[in-house]
């Protein structure tokens, strides 16, 4: 299968997610767990070039250590990086979420699911190259 670093990723947190129900049926566990293990690889070599690119661009300060600032985001208080030029981290990012994988991975039919209880339309979505209908 072809899918973007962003697709990995979705699809990624969405099996972690499942992986965890409790409502989930034992074969589906083991069919998720086996592709949980190749994803979460694949979204460990994105997350290692996310990091590179944060540290690419990130202002430092007078010891080389990035400044993170706080922000206010829908009345939360988050931290952030400081940059100088967050469009060229930006298109750099993108860049890299764009990029295409070729992945292989364990079909799951759709009955191991159960009920997926705890999972939204959109997970479901994100997973749907990875279930196999009847």
């Amino acid at each position: 299968m072809i899918a973007t670093n962003g697709e990995v990723l979705a699809i990624t947190q969405v099996l972690n997610k499942m992986a965890k129900l409790p409502t989930l049926p034992v074969k589906g566990k083991y069919w998720i767990g086996r592709d949980v293990k190749l994803f979460r690889d694949i979204a460990a070599t994105i997350e290692e070039q996310r990091k590179a690119l944060l540290d690419k661009y990130a202002d430092k300060d007078d010891k080389g250590k990035p400044i993170i600032e706080p922000v206010e985001i829908d009345g939360r208080t988050m931290e952030k990086f400081k940059m100088s030029d967050e469009d060229a981290f930006r298109e750099e990012l993108q860049g890299l979420f764009d990029i295409e994988t070729d992945v292989e991975f364990f079909p799951i039919k759709l009955e191991m699911l159960g009920d997926a209880e705890g999972i939204t339309a959109n997970e479901m979505v994100a997973l749907d190259i990875l279930i196999e209908a009847e």
